[in-house]
């Protein structure tokens, strides 16, 4: 279903204003004197011309505070809030008239005169009281929950967006926020857990979840074309209590519940061979330590045998993973088992579920031995305070690094991953990420990627939990300033790119592409009848521009630059001011400047660099203190001539 137009009453800047939207029909819309007008003379983009499956791409143009994030805002609030087949609790409404394919729907205080000759062409007129859909009685619900949203924003703002099921927020703003919730390491919300020990806060989350999604992203997708070499350097950490809430002690921990008491004695058992590892790996260490001191007796050095790192490693990796297990599986563990697993497995039957324990330990004891470990000496820093000693001791075993430009190395990690995300519904015990030397730009596009690579997998996944089975074969996604902070040449690149990757990632679906813009490096590469012009009347609202401009498409971006639209000048500010004020100075009667005052005016002269522009300022300058360019360069000559002659005789 295509979005094709919305007019909002009242919303922040956006007031009576109606945007129309490219789709595959040709068709404009007007809402004016209470009737909604329908025109079908609007020039038409070909079928496929962006990409076979992106049926309809509309950028919006405009200035810093011309409404371009208000109205996305008001669309994420008025369409992304069907679940399900049915609507989410929260919801903010505001007043308006929205168009999708053949449905009207429109707030209910707004009049419509011409409902009967809308119906007659094909249209349905449906009124809503706070959302569209929120007193439809289902009638409309599952067709629209074929529409799947997603929003990009890289800008970290305070804006509010509810949180939407039927909308996938990869905003940095909402992501900075809800990484710590919607992630592989949070604990369920349906199971009651302490969180006295829950230290983990939202930018670290964010942080985390972040690699994640890159690491993702470059290990399972052909990833040359959009962000060039990737990075094959893979860092694999068991988590810390304070990393991951997955690994948090039950808050039923020592209650008096048969089944409670039963858990009780498996996160017991659990926690007690973590601390005979702890304090068996003290032990250890203390032989390890070398006898080396820095002058301030800041930092240990320590020397810990390969084969001792590799074993410590496993049975953590083991301990959290069973942790999580239990968690997240109805499993009825033995009393004992894990103790067994990890010290006497040939008692052990491997059947059924345990089998597939046993699997995981098979594959992470290939992973391991993948793995390079650092036979070199390393230093922690002396510390007081227990618990961060205890991550200091931990930062001695828990990484491993992994070549992934090895494919038995990729596979095997890959094996391993999906196994463990298999049995802990999509949850983890450990984090990995790429160590890369990117600069911002190139973090900036690998993020752009890589968390649409994830919206991909989170609607996959979303789909298999649908009730009804749903297929969302429509999304529509709104890219809010995407191109901010690359270089201009990544951003002449970065529409193309982005065509190509979406229609790519999301090959099976029909694509609506919705973008905002301060580009003309990507205005270029978009028709004129694909771009709203958005601008600010004198009091500060929105309102559409003059559509009677050039062509966009293919053209010079240096004349699109010039468009007034864009700047009022094509020269910097502070540039333009020294010109002034050198201006100023040329066109007075007087001379009489000081030397110092002349040679600024001449250093800027030199320094302009647009040729017509210098060439005026030179001739007002030599009029004005008869500054003749000839007669100097011949002074200068006879200076240096007796200079030499002086040297000649000497």
């Amino acid at each position: 279903m295509e979005l094709k137009f919305i007019w909002i009453e009242d919303y922040k800047n956006v007031k009576q204003t109606g945007f129309n939207f490219n789709h595959s029909i040709a068709q404009e819309f007007q809402y004016i004197n209470d009737e909604i007008a329908i025109s079908t003379d609007k020039i038409q983009t070909p079928e496929f011309f962006f990409a076979e499956n992106i049926s309809s791409v509309t950028a919006i143009v405009g200035k810093n505070g011309s409404g371009k994030t208000n109205l996305g805002e008001f669309m994420n609030f008025n369409l992304a809030h069907v679940t399900n087949g049915a609507l989410t609790v929260n919801f903010v409404g505001y007043k308006g008239i929205l168009i999708i394919d053949k449905l009207i729907f429109f707030q209910e205080s707004i009049k419509i005169k011409n409902i009967e000759d809308l119906e007659s062409i094909g249209y349905e007129l449906l009124d809503y009281k706070n959302a569209p859909l929120d007193n439809q009685g289902g009638r409309k619900w599952a067709e629209m929950s074929r529409n799947k949203y997603i929003y990009y924003s890289p800008v970290f703002e305070f804006r509010y967006i509810n949180i939407r099921e039927n909308l996938t927020n990869i905003s940095t703003s909402y992501l900075a926020f809800n990484d710590i919730n919607k992630t592989a390491k949070h604990y369920n919300l349906n199971r009651d857990f302490d969180t006295s020990y829950d230290k983990t806060d939202f930018l670290k989350a964010h942080y985390v979840n972040e690699m994640v999604r890159q690491s993702d992203f470059i290990l399972n997708y052909n990833t040359k074309e959009f962000i060039g070499e990737s990075p094959t350097n893979l860092e694999i950490s068991i988590d810390l209590v304070e990393e991951n809430r997955l690994l948090q002690t039950p808050s039923f921990y020592k209650k008096e519940d048969p089944k409670e008491i039963y858990e009780n004695n498996l996160w017991d058992e659990l926690n007690n061979l973590e601390g005979n590892i702890w304090n068996r790996g003290y032990a250890e260490l203390s032989n390890y330590k070398l006898p080396e001191k820095d002058e301030q007796n800041r930092f240990e050095y320590y020397l810990i045998p390969v084969e001792n790192q590799k074993d410590i490693f496993r049975r953590l990796f083991l301990i959290n993973f069973f942790k999580i297990v239990l968690k997240t599986s109805d499993y009825k563990f033995d009393v004992g088992f894990f103790t067994s697993f990890l010290h006497e497995p040939e008692k052990l039957v491997s059947i059924g579920f345990i089998k597939k324990i046993f699997l995981v330990d098979n594959k992470l004891q290939s992973l391991i031995n993948d793995c390079k470990w650092d036979a070199e000496k390393k230093r922690i820093i002396v510390e007081s305070d227990f618990n961060s000693r205890a991550k200091a001791y931990s930062s001695l075993i828990h990484n491993a690094k992994l070549d992934t430009s090895i494919y038995k190395n990729k596979k095997d990690f890959l094996d391993l991953l999906r196994l463990i995300k298999e049995i802990t519904q999509n949850r983890l015990s450990f984090h990995y990420q790429f160590s890369n030397n990117y600069s911002s730009g190139q973090q900036h596009l690998l993020n752009f990627y890589s968390r649409f690579y994830w919206a991909k997998n989170d609607l996959l996944d979303s789909e298999k939990n649908i009730t009804y089975e749903m297929f969302r074969d429509r999304i529509i996604i709104f890219i809010d300033e995407g191109e901010v902070a690359l270089h201009p040449e990544w951003q002449r690149l970065f529409f193309n790119k982005t065509v190509k990757f979406l229609s790519e990632l999301f090959h099976d679906r029909k694509i609506q592409l919705i973008l905002t813009t301060h580009s003309p490096f990507v205005l270029s590469d978009i028709p004129k009848n694909n771009v709203l012009f958005l601008d600010r009347n004198d009091d500060g609202n929105t309102e559409i521009s003059d559509m009677e401009r050039d062509n966009t498409f293919g053209a010079n971006i240096y004349s699109l630059l010039s468009d007034s639209f864009f700047m009022e000048n094509t020269i910097g500010n502070f540039a333009e001011e020294k010109m002034k004020s050198a201006l100023d100075m040329l066109k007075t009667k007087h001379n009489d400047y000081s030397k110092e005052k002349i040679n600024e005016l001449k250093y800027i002269i030199d320094s302009i660099g647009e040729p017509m522009i210098k060439e005026q300022f030179e001739y007002l300058f030599n009029k004005k203190f008869g500054y003749d360019e000839i007669s100097e360069l011949k002074k200068r000559i006879i200076e240096l001539e007796n200079k030499n002659n002086q040297n000649d005789s000497n």
